[in-house]
């Protein structure tokens, strides 16, 4: 005699909690059905007003006498503020429940039943389309099949709107988020509403088997006139479903559950309500593609009739450049790079690779007002995660999220930042299709693909040529920039090892021309001061070949050239005023008093370079990380002391307050000193230099002020020079840009990376002047922890 498996209710259960590993992948498997129905939209309204635990012991307190109603409603009522995004639309639910309140104070009702109904009344996950509805037969049919393909059977995906999901495992779905659930549907043809409902408790029984398990079936009155279409209402929900956490979804998954960087053809919005109120669906921000780095695009095309045909394509355009880099790979040499034949990649299909790559290290603000680094890179969080495979415009499971490296992309480097090619500065999509891939096949869970033949020769074309050649990009690029300031480095220290011979050569022969004993001294501390810059320029050329081995980031080689910039200058300094000093005391007719002004004027340069030589130590490659709290305002008046000699010299006046007040109180911060010094000193060493270009229409003294707020913790450098045009608000911070005549134009990068080490920020203000010109520089130093 023949026998068949009995199957035990639980196994249900058991089948959904495989399958369906997530409320999200519980939402996204309805989202599919409402897709599949040929709804024009869905709609998802998650009614979950405050913590059930939290009100639950609020209403035994009620019930015990130990809280008050009033109280009990101001309780919850500050409970509610995680699940609502506006304070006025707690207050609804609040009277009402606040009558409760006094109902179960007064009657001593029990706590389960109240709570029942509170449940019943305010708590539900509702899930509704306008497609074409089901049948009561279809429901009480193929509905409760499990694994049914009836929608294979019913449409043709190939002429059709193409089909999400044909496993039949959508309605394990209702499980995973609550223990009941009311499925009512309607066909245009049809009057009368069809409904079945679920309670997935009686699943749990060990001592039942599924055929004992009987599902309610009826027919309902139309009274909503609903023409078409299906609503799940699931009840009894699960887990908590605070504001956060439907934002969260919202951001993670669904806003990026269809494709980022193409419109799908198959328009179908998707509308999240919390509470009634509608949360926003984006779509990936225009602007996050523009700051990228690079885009670049695959095109694998397979072909049955040609001979050695173009089998991949790639264009790649950088950032601010005008055309696209574009490679072919002929399929002769790429079938043999990865080792396998035309009949597999014939059969894997055509498909497109779309990648975004960001250099987190190099971010910028977009603009003052809303994009500083901080929500670009918040934005570029929910975004990034590596190859997100797309299968008719529709994501599959979580691929391209930061949990799932199904490609094993990342090996113990995830947030790497800079120079380098992994998830955490990725944003990719592998777009298929049913027609043009049906050998990619989705799992059962539909949570990823299949691992068969056509899946490894995706995931071989993948780390075997794609990403071996963006890596290359990457690093030839890096290459680029550090040849570029490498070879300025190299250049600059050449000059000013000149500089130093023909400098301490001027200050000998000086030396011997003197008689007075104190002006002696004075050259003899000039040569020491230059030799000890000169050591350092030695550690620092050390330094460099060290980096330059060691591939180091650009911005410590762009931190040693700014240290050669400032030795450079003070060597040049003091070889401008000994070259001067050489020629007065050559001229016969000089008289006494001149020696004596330029001597006491280089012994006020050699009291401010060894204060620089001091500044310098602190922030070399060796120390520069240590952060101490310290007072910035006695900082800026001891590094201006430093500069009067300067600023005297280029006829600068200056003004540092706190406050907008003379009255120099401290300020502590908790930054690295000699890091802040060059962040200072970059943006007033450019305030020179415009400032003998022009000055604001008006004025005629040349002017710097720099304040420091105390409560906003900032730093306001203003001069009255020419200014910066509006359009440049963003460029001046980028490497290479300037508009000083051979000038590098690593000066405000660097100065931005630093502040952005802090946790501070450098940018223009974009307050324009009576001109149109933007003149103020904003420092916002870090908070204090």
């Amino acid at each position: 005699m023949a026998i068949t498996f009995k199957i035990a209710a639980r196994t249900l259960r058991h089948l959904g909690a495989e399958l369906i590993t997530s409320e999200e992948m519980a939402l996204n498997e309805l989202i599919k059905n409402a897709f599949d129905a040929k709804s024009p939209r869905v709609k998802i309204e998650i009614n979950y007003p405050a913590n059930l635990k939290k009100l639950e012991s609020l209403i035994k307190l009620i019930l015990s006498g130990q809280v008050f109603p009033e109280d009990a409603k101001n309780s919850l009522k500050e409970c509610c503020k995680d699940y609502y995004k506006d304070e006025e639309d707690i207050n609804f639910f609040i009277e009402e429940i606040y009558e409760l309140f006094i109902k179960i104070f007064n009657t001593q009702e029990e706590c389960a039943k109240v709570l029942e109904e509170i449940k019943n009344k305010y708590y539900s996950i509702i899930i509704t389309d306008t497609g074409y509805g089901m049948k009561k037969t279809t429901l009480e049919n193929v509905f409760l099949t499990i694994g049914t393909n009836s929608k294979l059977n019913k449409l043709n995906h190939l002429e059709e709107r193409p089909l999400l999901g044909e496993k039949g495992i959508g309605r394990l779905s209702m499980m995973r988020l609550g223990n009941k659930s009311i499925v009512q549907s309607k066909t245009l043809e049809e009057k009368s509403l069809n409904q079945i409902s679920f309670n997935w408790e009686d699943f749990n029984n060990p001592n039942l088997f599924l055929e004992d398990i009987k599902i309610e079936s009826k027919t309902l009155n139309n009274k909503d006139n609903i023409e078409q279409g299906t609503t799940i209402i699931i009840s009894e929900i699960t887990n908590d479903w605070n504001l956060n956490k439907t934002e969260k979804f919202v951001k993670e998954y669904i806003q990026r559950l269809k494709r980022p960087f193409s419109k799908s053809k198959f328009s179908f919005p998707i509308d999240i309500l919390q509470n009634k109120k509608r949360l926003a669906v984006k779509p990936l921000p225009k602007w996050l593609k523009e700051i990228a780095e690079f885009h670049a695009e695959y095109t694998f095309s397979p072909s049955e009739s040609e001979e050695n045909y173009t089998i991949l394509r790639r264009e790649l355009k950088w950032k601010d450049t005008v055309s696209n880099e574009i490679r072919d790979w002929p399929k002769n040499s790429f079938v043999d790079q990865i080792e396998t034949n035309n009949l597999l990649a014939n059969r894997l299909g055509k498909f497109t690779i779309n990648i975004l790559w960001y250099n987190r290290a190099n971010i910028k603000p977009l603009n003052q007002l809303e994009f500083n680094v901080k929500t670009i890179k918040n934005e570029l969080n929910y975004w990034v995660g590596g190859f997100s495979i797309y299968r008719d415009g529709f994501r599959i499971g979580f691929t391209g999220g930061l949990n799932d490296d199904w490609l094993k992309m990342d090996r113990g480097a995830l947030t790497s930042q800079g120079f380098t090619f992994n998830r955490y500065q990725t944003i990719a999509e592998i777009s298929i299709s049913k027609r043009e891939n049906p050998n990619l096949i989705d799992s059962a869970n539909r949570q990823a693909l299949l691992e068969n033949n056509e899946f490894h020769l995706l995931t071989d074309i993948l780390n075997k040529v794609i990403i071996p050649d963006i890596k290359g990009h990457i690093n030839d690029y890096r290459e680029l920039q550090e040849a570029i300031v490498l070879d300025s480095i190299e250049k600059n220290i050449t000059t000013i090892e000149k500089s130093h011979q023909k400098s301490d050569s001027d200050l000998a022969n000086i030396e011997k021309t003197l008689e007075k004993k104190e002006e002696k001294e004075i050259i003899k501390n000039a040569r020491s001061i230059m030799k000890d810059q000169y050591e350092l320029l030695e550690e620092l050329h050390v330094k460099l070949q060290q980096t330059s081995a060691q591939h180091t980031e650009i911005l410590e080689l762009a931190n040693l050239g700014q240290m050669a910039d400032i030795i450079s200058h003070e060597l040049g300094r003091i070889t401008e005023n000994t070259v001067m000093l050489l020629d007065r005391l050559k001229n016969k007719d000089h008289k006494e008093s001149d020696t004596d002004e330029i001597m006491l004027e280089l012994r006020s340069q050699i009291i401010a370079t060894e204060k620089r030589i001091k500044s310098i130590d602190l922030f070399s490659p060796k120390t520069r990380q240590r952060k101490e709290f310290y007072d910035i305002t006695a900082q800026l008046r001891t590094l201006l002391y430093g500069y009067e000699p300067k600023f005297k010299r280029h006829n600068v006046q200056y003004c540092l307050t706190v406050d907008n007040n003379k009255d120099l109180i401290p300020v502590k911060v908790k930054m690295v000193r000699g890091l802040v010094t060059q962040i200072i000193e970059n943006i007033l060493t450019n305030s020179v230099y415009w400032l003998q270009k022009g000055l604001i229409s008006g004025d005629n003294i040349r002017k710097i002020d720099i304040d420091i707020d105390s409560v906003a913790k900032t730093i306001s450098i203003r001069d009255n020079g020419p200014g910066i045009a509006p359009e440049h608000i963003v460029d001046i911070f980028k490497p290479y840009f300037t508009n000083r005549k051979n000038g590098k134009g690593l000066g405000l990068y660097i100065a931005s990376q630093i502040a952005e080490y802090h946790g501070a920020r450098l940018y223009l203000d974009n307050l324009k002047e009576e001109d149109n010109r933007l003149r103020t520089f904003i420092i916002e130093l870090p908070q204090e922890k």
